[in-house]
């Protein structure tokens, strides 16, 4: 006689990096060293995640040269 054990099923593939919110597509963006390590080092003083202070500094920068309400 024999035993039959029971199939597991197969693993689950996960994406890597953060789910996607839906709410805005993702950007990319291309820096020199230098800014990408100030945005980082900038990031991390303000608790922020690179995309936030990203966000932040371009909305701030149109606002000044009045390309944004």
């Amino acid at each position: 006689s024999y035993y039959v054990l029971p199939m597991k099923p197969p693993p689950v593939k996960r994406k890597r990096g953060r789910p996607t919110t839906g709410m805005d597509p993702v950007r990319t963006l291309r820096l020199p060293d230098e800014l990408w390590q100030a945005v980082e080092r900038l990031a991390k003083a303000q608790e922020l995640s690179r995309s936030e202070l990203i966000r932040v500094a371009v909305a701030d920068y149109l606002k000044r040269k009045r390309a944004l309400p």
